[in-house]
């Protein structure tokens, strides 16, 4: 069972090396001890306990390989929730609902006007209705109001603001590239996937182990799904309010975008080393971003610099405070 003691959570200080460890891990988290210790100049002894260390504090939750469910002929539907008044134990039986839903790839806490958000990993629209009717109807009466985007695409930004770099040295990696197509996988690469996405770590032996395969076959078939950009990469997953930085994220709905416009907004995610994520959707937004915040001024000057720049296709914005992600597993399970 999930408690939600996130507002009490301590607040860490994390020094240079720290910060270096989680910006190439966020990067890459499957870089091995040995490479990671090189890269920051440090033994490999002082690289696995630092990096120990860091998931010891929480400041790290889990390693995820970045699954492009579009070329699962997956859409990703992002649902934000208000509910009803309630007792905790009620309130927790439904976050634990969403958490174990095999469907559902993220799922979080907000503050402001929405309770929760979730995503949920659907082939088609009709799919999708299904499986929220579904979540809705085994917990009635909790959910009182709800808004739905769908993805058209996302990308994620490393955390560059931790290291002082410029974002402009930004690539990102992409979780939903296009227009969903299933490509030839059979169930061993979709059991490698399932694998991978709830930890990204496990090494070959224990993946040819669970779907009945060599050490080298299991290899190869990593390889494989890597080379076809089912898998994007590998993320370690930390959470900023361990060390008192608040992520948001900022909903826009636009009027009269152009491509080159919305080409312009991904290049600013990019340039923007507090912003981590760039998504553009249908449904009640247009575009999403998530953003690291470390006050209600900086807060501020972001929305400002985002209405300064885009201004003329903005026609409404708002935004909430992410207070603690449970789940990410963008790959279906």
């Amino acid at each position: 069972m999930i408690h939600e003691g996130v507002k009490r959570m301590r607040q860490h200080t994390l020094d240079e090396i720290e910060r270096r460890i989680i910006h190439e891990l966020e990067s890459n988290c499957k870089v091995s001890v040995n490479e990671l210790g090189e890269k920051l100049g440090i033994s490999k002894r002082m690289a696995e306990t630092r990096m120990h260390k860091l998931i010891g504090k929480k400041a790290i939750v889990n390693f995820v390989a970045i699954v492009d469910f579009s070329k699962l002929g997956y859409v990703d539907h992002e649902v934000w929730v208000q509910i009803r008044h309630m007792n905790p134990e009620k309130k927790r039986k439904f976050l634990d609902s969403l958490v174990s839903h095999p469907q559902v790839g993220w799922v979080a806490s907000c503050g402001g006007k929405f309770d929760y958000a979730f995503s949920v990993m659907a082939e088609d629209s009709v799919t999708f209705s299904e499986i929220l009717r579904k979540i809705l109807s085994d917990n009635p009466g909790i959910v009182q109001n709800y808004s739905v985007s769908i993805a058209t695409k996302i990308r994620s930004y490393p955390r560059s603001y931790l290291l002082e770099k410029r974002g402009a040295e930004r690539v990102g990696s992409l979780f939903f590239s296009g227009p969903p197509r299933k490509s030839k996988l059979d169930r061993k690469d979709l059991s490698i996937l399932t694998i991978l996405a709830k930890d990204a770590k496990t090494p070959a032996v224990e993946i040819g182990t669970k779907i009945g395969m060599s050490t080298n076959a299991a290899r190869m078939r990593v390889k494989k799904l890597e080379a076809m950009g089912v898998i994007q990469g590998y993320k370690a997953i930390f959470q900023p309010s361990i060390i008192g930085i608040q992520n948001y994220e900022i909903l826009i709905t636009t009027e009269g975008i152009t491509t080159e416009k919305e080409m312009e907004f991904d290049a600013y995610c990019r340039s923007n080393p507090h912003i981590t994520l760039f998504m553009t959707c249908i449904g009640r937004w247009d575009i999403l971003i998530s953003v690291d915040i470390d006050g209600p001024q900086q807060l501020q000057q972001t929305l400002s610099e985002v209405r300064d720049r885009f201004g003329p296709v903005i026609k409404d914005f708002e935004y909430t405070p992410i207070l603690h992600v449970y789940k990410f597993n963008l790959g279906k399970s």
